[in-house]
């Protein structure tokens, strides 16, 4: 089947500017100030939102610290500095804030803002993705395909990509169709490798699609019904989101 597995990682340390910023929902006792400077952090008022969120961020606000990582990582507001980016995350981290711990996993691996170890960046990714983000899980996923930072583990790998497939994360759903469709670590089973390319497709995905022909064309009618039933109770009992978000951008204060 010529269908293969790639590493297919999220946030690339990278100076690309911020184009996704979410809708903020601030959550109950958020500290006075952040929704304004968060505010004005997604309207590109960089230099407006960087006063009040230094200051929360040394009173140990995660948030703060996060969204500061994020502005020193991309020179948002001030000169782009990797190191200071890695010193806000690694606080907001320490915090347990899931998406600062992927940001500390990033880096540890690219060895870009924190030295290049293997080990911390497995810890990391694993730290987040028991939190249910879905991009650490996929991480964490290729560390155990590749036996980064860890014993190689194809079933563990399976069980991660699976688990941030089923959130969503189209990275995750070609990785765990490839598996699937070449018996990589696991039984061939193509329905299942059908099921996730085009769960992947219906999220607009070109490889999905493309790899949805390739599995098909190697499947008998029964068996892609069969796929494509299971992809639409998917499809139509997950809440559809948007494909994830450039982790250069700031967190949802609500979740």
């Amino acid at each position: 089947m010529p269908v293969k597995i790639e590493p297919r990682k999220y946030g690339v340390i990278s100076a690309r500017a911020t184009l996704f910023l979410p809708f903020l929902i601030f959550c109950l006792g958020a500290e006075a100030g952040l929704p304004e400077a968060l505010v004005e952090y997604g309207r590109g008022n960089y230099k407006a939102a960087l006063g009040e969120l230094t200051t929360l961020a040394n009173k140990g606000d995660a948030t703060a610290q996060y969204t500061l990582g994020v502005m020193n990582e991309n020179g948002q507001g001030l000169q782009k500095n990797i190191n200071n980016a890695a010193t806000w995350y690694l606080l907001a981290a320490d915090q347990g804030l899931a998406d600062a711990q992927l940001k500390v996993g990033l880096m540890h691996e690219a060895g870009s803002g924190l030295p290049k170890n293997d080990n911390k960046a497995f810890l990391s990714y694993r730290w987040a993705a028991s939190q249910g983000n879905a991009a650490a899980q996929n991480n964490l996923a290729m560390m155990y395909l590749n036996g980064k930072g860890t014993r190689q583990d194809s079933l563990m790998a399976m069980k991660w990509f699976e688990r941030a497939a089923k959130m969503g994360d189209t990275n995750a759903q070609l990785s765990l169709g490839s598996m699937y469709a070449t018996g990589h670590g696991i039984a061939e089973d193509l329905v299942q490798a059908d099921r996730w390319f085009i769960s992947a497709a219906l999220k607009g995905n070109d490889r999905g699609k493309q790899n949805q022909q390739l599995a098909e064309g190697m499947m008998s009618p029964e068996q892609i019904s069969e796929a494509e039933a299971q992809a639409m109770e998917w499809f139509l009992g997950h809440k559809v989101l948007r494909s994830p978000p450039p982790h250069n951008a700031p967190i949802n204060a609500g979740n």
